[in-house]
């Protein structure tokens, strides 16, 4: 190959490992959130819920116990519209 092309090709993979490196960074990012799910998954929600006086709850609610959560859930949202 002449010295010339080889330069061209040198610059063209420069100028695409600089291209690419935002999305490897992304991607790099997407992998760590998924490793970070499936060995810590979240399995709480916080309700916070503000009274009529004032004052402020916060229930800490398992995520496995479904009727406690749709319970709590329509009872903040009926305090909300009041």
């Amino acid at each position: 190959m002449q010295p010339e092309v080889q330069v061209y090709l040198h610059i063209l993979m420069i100028v695409g490992v600089i291209m690419s490196t935002p999305l490897i960074f992304k991607l790099f990012v997407l992998l760590g959130k998924v490793l970070v799910m499936t060995f810590w998954p979240v399995s709480t929600v916080s309700l916070e819920v503000v009274e009529e006086d004032g004052s402020v709850i916060i229930k800490k609610i398992k995520l496995s116990n479904t009727d406690d959560l749709i319970k709590n859930l329509l009872k903040a949202k009926q305090k909300g519209k009041a």
